[in-house]
């Protein structure tokens, strides 16, 4: 299975009024029309630049992982599922220096690495994507109506998985914890055995 995974507040977060304010001006935006985005070279300098040290959201000292999230997503790389980290977060280098430095001191294994995406549903779609999983309902919403599998992540909602409608009709996988989206993406991997 390919599965892409945001990065900001589903796998990492960051304790800075800046990082709070961007995550949620972007994570609130519609998706644009166009697709755009930008795969990062892993093999990219990811020296930590000395004039990002005292910005916190461009500081990766500043970061965690969001709780079990790397587990799983390790789990499920050697069980050879695909993994597409995926994110809005903007093309500059500054970012990417702190993403890569994050990546690397967490092991997070991906196949892919995309930012500046500016439609995330159209890019599950376009590169057949099994399951989106991100915490912004919009995201979630527009990929499932290209018949893409989404979860959205939501720590602050109920305990357990909610299966729910959107207003527009469409079904939506919310889920709390890292705990319940592996056993979304399990029952997912499941269904796609059982019908090849």
């Amino acid at each position: 299975m390919r599965i892409a995974v945001d990065l900001d507040k589903t796998i990492f977060s960051c304790d800075s009024v800046a990082y709070d304010i961007i995550t949620q001006l972007v994570g609130q935006k519609k998706p644009k029309n166009s697709l755009r985005f930008n795969v990062v070279n892993y093999e990219e300098s990811i020296k930590n630049n000395v004039l990002t040290k005292p910005i916190r959201v461009l500081n990766s000292d500043y970061y965690y992982e969001v709780e079990d999230s790397v587990k799983y997503i390790n789990q499920w790389y050697l069980n050879g599922h695909k993994i597409v980290l995926l994110s809005t977060r903007p093309n500059l280098s500054v970012l990417k220096k702190t993403l890569l430095v994050l990546l690397e001191e967490y092991e997070v294994p991906f196949t892919l690495l995309v930012i500046g995406c500016s439609n995330k549903a159209k890019f599950c779609k376009k590169y057949k994507i099994d399951i989106l999983i991100d915490d912004s309902k919009i995201n979630c919403e527009e990929a499932y109506k290209r018949g893409v599998n989404s979860i959205f992540y939501n720590p602050e909602g109920s305990p357990g998985v909610r299966v729910e409608r959107t207003s527009q009709g469409a079904r939506l996988f919310r889920a709390n914890s890292w705990i319940d989206i592996n056993i979304l993406v399990g029952k997912t991997a499941q269904a796609q055995i059982e019908r090849s």
